[in-house]
């Protein structure tokens, strides 16, 4: 996970995670300088499969503090393991 912090107040994190191979599903963010409040920053996600037998994802992310979120993988047929989930957030840190 990569940052960069700017003087007016902003954050911007940008990345990418796996998608865990254990099965739950989902991926957790955990950022080292945290936003203002769970309120003050966005979050988009997509996912990334090497794999040939998957085409589509649903991908979902949680604001759940300023300092986590969570970002999930399925496919119409249940949870994806093995993928990579690029994502972005911005918001202000103070």
């Amino acid at each position: 996970m990569w940052y960069k912090k700017y003087n007016d107040g902003v954050i911007e994190y940008w990345g990418r995670v796996a998608s865990p191979a254990n099965g739950q599903g989902f991926a957790t963010l955990n950022f080292p300088v945290p936003f203002m409040s769970a309120d003050d920053y966005s979050i988009v996600a997509t996912s990334q499969y090497a794999g040939s037998s998957v085409i589509a994802f649903m991908t979902g992310v949680q604001r759940s503090s300023e300092k986590l979120a969570y970002i999930y993988a399925q496919t119409p047929t249940g949870r994806v393991t093995g993928a990579w989930i690029h994502f972005e957030a911005r918001g202000f840190w103070k």
